[in-house]
């Protein structure tokens, strides 16, 4: 028996299929044969934000940080928990024809490029989330590792690969946290490239 549908997915906190009911802040996963046939539920109101992130750590922040607060306003997140699959891609590319405007972002790193290049594709409305060369220049950390970029282009932002080839560092979704959970908490993504 073949259970590869079942495994993976994406992890969600705010937005849900059309029909179901999720306790508001929950988190939960939909898995690749949910998301064949998706079919989300529309925003309350125009102009309404989805973040969608290449790390749980982010969503789970984001999460705990808005039921510390009691807050009112839940997240929108989605976690693609890595590089996303077409099937994950499409279903992005489905929340934005169903009227959500979407953040999509990733690490700065070979597979978080490549990560964003679907991710928009899928979904051409959506926007580059502190995903510049400015926010990777905030961000880039002394460090050790050493980043290769082969082949890689950011269509969103022409200065992106230069900066990080000069660099030579990645920079992860956690070393932009604080602006991260500051966006989600505000409801609309900040230093976006469209």
């Amino acid at each position: 028996m073949d259970c590869d549908d079942l495994l993976g997915g994406l992890i969600i906190t705010g937005v849900t299929p059309r029909g179901w009911r999720i306790p508001p802040g929950a988190t939960f996963t939909l898995p690749p044969r949910e998301l064949a046939h998706i079919d989300w539920e529309p925003p309350e109101t125009t102009g309404t934000w989805v973040f969608v992130t290449e790390n749980p750590s982010v969503l789970a922040a984001a999460s705990t940080e808005a039921l510390a607060r009691d807050n009112l306003v839940r997240p929108r997140v989605i976690c693609t928990a890595g590089t996303p699959s077409q099937r994950e891609c499409e279903a992005i590319g489905a929340l934005a024809d169903t009227g959500w405007n979407i953040a999509v972002r990733a690490d700065f790193d070979q597979a978080g490029l490549a990560h964003m290049r679907a991710l928009l594709a899928a979904a051409p409305s959506a926007v580059a989330w502190r995903m510049g060369a400015a926010d990777y220049l905030a961000a880039v950390p002394e460090g050790t590792d050493v980043l290769h970029l082969q082949g890689s282009d950011a269509p969103w932002d022409d200065h992106l690969v230069p900066v990080m080839r000069k660099h030579s560092v990645p920079v992860y979704e956690e070393d932009l946290l604080p602006a991260l959970l500051a966006d989600i908490t505000a409801g609309a993504p900040g230093s976006c490239v469209p």
